[in-house]
């Protein structure tokens, strides 16, 4: 999630600094398709981890082929 949300604020940051016009709008079909698709994406995730109760259930934590738990 971290890196997701790098890349996203690297991303506006260059498109700011560039001075680039008509790219930064979320109604145009380059922003808006991703958008809805990452939306849809996100919703569908939670509603799957919340509802089914995923969230609860013990997992086993693995960090370089070594158990945590």
């Amino acid at each position: 999630m971290v890196l997701i949300a790098f890349s996203v604020a690297s991303i506006e940051y260059l498109i700011g600094e560039n001075r680039l016009v008509g790219v930064n709008e979320l109604f145009d079909v380059g922003q808006l398709i991703p958008f809805l698709v990452g939306a849809f994406g996100l919703v569908g995730a939670l509603v799957s981890i919340v509802f089914t109760g995923e969230i609860f259930k013990p997992r086993c934590l693995v960090v370089f082929k070594h158990h945590l738990s």
